[in-house]
């Protein structure tokens, strides 16, 4: 979910029997479909959505989501939530990253009254604590988390 331009989506599908990726932007998903053509197995497709409306694929589809810096670019970040993990198979996984606002840099920046946030586009930047509630509220739960670079790392269950 947020493919962009299929690195990620074209890597698993060296090692999976079939990937989905989904992102708004047309322009990146055509670097998607053109990248997945040196595929051996053409196992791997691509399609346009409005991830703020969420996801237009079959509950109960896949066994695994990858979800990596995308939550904190959307505004509807419950209803996206909800779909994958309406889309998750029962006791499906879902790999998650967000930037990590809890850092001590970025504590220092807010103190200071500066803008923390990496990138002038995030709608959020969460701490643990925000990104468990989020999670939860979904009906998914955190397994495991690492925090690393300044990235909040997730392993989330349906």
């Amino acid at each position: 979910v947020g493919c962009g331009n299929g690195m990620h989506s074209i890597k698993t599908a060296r090692r999976c029997r079939h990937v989905v990726g989904v992102d708004g932007n047309l322009e990146s998903l055509g670097v998607a479909v053109r990248s997945s053509r040196s595929l051996p197995s053409g196992n791997a497709e691509f399609f346009a959505a409005d991830l703020e409306r969420g996801l237009a694929v079959q509950g109960a589809r896949f066994d695994i989501v990858v979800c990596l810096d995308l939550l904190e670019h959307v505004h509807q970040r419950d209803l996206l939530l909800t779909e994958i993990r309406r889309a998750l198979k029962p006791g499906g996984t879902m790999l998650l990253s967000v930037p990590n606002r809890g850092t001590s840099w970025k504590r220092r920046l807010d103190r200071a009254g500066l803008f923390s946030y990496s990138d002038p586009d995030h709608k959020i930047e969460p701490t643990r604590a925000e990104l468990d509630a989020d999670v939860t509220a979904a009906g998914l739960r955190v397994e495991e988390v690492i925090t690393l670079w300044g990235e909040i790392w997730a392993t989330v269950r349906a």
